[in-house]
């Protein structure tokens, strides 16, 4: 519950910012849907591939126009999240996802809103990783110890490698609408 709230503490001139936590499975109508759930704030569901959007709910629709101006995707799988109607609190997300980049941290950070993809987007994001093989540009802010003096890692459930530091970046303000590469030096 407390997660990103121990990691950071590990950076402290970060800004605060609060936690939703909780999952609960929304009913999807048809038996081939991909399952939608909720989770804080959010209602978010996970596309294999582009063919799959059909199966999802279909306050998720995106148009053919999205797709034709993101033709990198078209064998790519999707987190799709929204905020909850009433919800006016974002907060942080986390999802781990298995990458056909084995030498290349991604983060899927391109930015689709109401069926336009835009050459700059608004980011307000903190991310994070961990690697003993990958290191960061200048771009990245690195704890100056392993993350087991800032995080109790049991409860991280495998997701932090106690042994490694913790490297943040913030995106913040009009940046270009791609997604984040980290790949080795």
């Amino acid at each position: 519950k407390k997660f990103f709230h121990s990691i950071e503490r590990s950076f402290p001139w970060r800004t605060k910012f609060s936690l939703g936590c909780g999952s609960k499975a929304v009913t999807a109508s048809a038996k081939d849907a991909l399952k939608v759930v909720e989770v804080g704030s959010y209602v978010a569901s996970f596309v294999p591939k582009l063919g799959d959007f059909d199966r999802l709910d279909k306050r998720f629709t995106l148009p053919q126009k999205v797709w034709d101006q993101l033709p990198q995707y078209q064998d790519y799988g999707f987190a799709v999240f929204q905020l909850k109607e009433g919800s006016r609190q974002p907060h942080p997300m986390a999802f781990e996802f298995r990458s056909r980049m084995d030498d290349t941290i991604f983060f899927p950070t391109i930015h689709i809103h109401d069926g336009h993809v835009e050459p700059l987007a608004k980011f307000d994001h903190a991310l994070f990783f961990q690697s003993d093989s990958i290191k960061p540009d200048e771009t990245w802010r690195t704890t100056s110890q392993s993350a087991e003096a800032y995080l109790d890692v049991e409860k991280s459930r495998g997701t932090i490698d106690e042994q490694l530091p913790i490297h943040m970046r913030l995106l913040k303000g009009k940046l270009a609408n791609e997604d984040t590469l980290i790949q080795p030096a």
